[in-house]
């Protein structure tokens, strides 16, 4: 296979399920959109942009508990890192791609999640004990994500 863009290829977007991985054949999906938002991340910050998880099978997206409508198996979303930058960081400069629509702050994996739903208003949350918490104003305050 080959690249999907300059510095992203097929394999950063499999899913990562024991069921799936290593599997020559695996099917996935991915959106060229986000390996496009991806870039413009990487592009702007001049730094390596890590996909720890994208796209997702059925079983596995319901053994992480997302929803049957969750971008990751549409091959909408990512979950993302950037060695030396906090995830409140890479979060604060995600927040400034035009084309991401999802952002999430996960703490506890040390990732932003980002995707590229279609509502015209970005949906900001975080993770916080197992649970998704829409970001507000005091939320937004207290992680420095202002």
């Amino acid at each position: 296979m080959g690249n999907l863009s300059e510095h992203f290829n097929h394999q950063d977007f499999f899913c990562k399920c024991q069921a799936c991985k290593g599997t020559r054949d695996a099917e996935y999906k991915i959106h060229l959109g986000l390996v496009g938002a991806l870039e413009l991340l990487w592009i702007k910050l001049n730094k390596p942009v890590k996909v720890k998880s994208s796209y997702r099978c059925e079983a596995e997206n319901e053994k992480l508990g997302g929803g049957r409508k969750s971008f990751h198996i549409y091959g909408k979303a990512a979950h993302i890192s950037i060695d030396g930058m906090t995830p409140q960081e890479l979060f604060r400069k995600a927040r400034e791609i035009e084309e991401i629509k999802g952002l999430g702050l996960n703490l506890e994996e040390g990732t932003v999640h980002i995707d590229l739903r279609n509502e015209p208003l970005r949906e900001e949350w975080v993770k916080e004990k197992g649970k998704y918490i829409t970001l507000t104003a005091d939320k937004k305050h207290i992680y420095g994500l202002e």
